[in-house]
């Protein structure tokens, strides 16, 4: 959550609140269809919720893959507007 709060032009859907914390994590993007697109292709799973994109890290992802889609998503807004 906090790598996709650091990228321009995404916005963090899922509660802010450590006590409303999840497993799920949700965020939009300028171009949500694009990125859903582009993590995919990398074997990242991800689902169109709403008007968001809707991940769901676990124990069983290391960090080392979480950091890996938080940089995929910054790369895909690159070369977007507001991106």
């Amino acid at each position: 959550v906090e790598g996709l709060r650091s990228i321009r032009g995404v916005k963090v859907l899922s509660p802010n609140a450590p006590e409303e914390a999840t497993g799920i994590v949700s965020f939009q993007t300028s171009d949500n269809a694009k990125t859903g697109e582009i993590l995919e292709k990398n074997k990242i799973r991800v689902s169109a919720r709403g008007s968001g994109i809707r991940t769901a890290p676990h124990f069983f992802n290391t960090t080392a893959e979480i950091d890996t889609a938080v940089r995929i998503v910054a790369e895909s807004l690159s070369g977007l507007p507001n991106g």
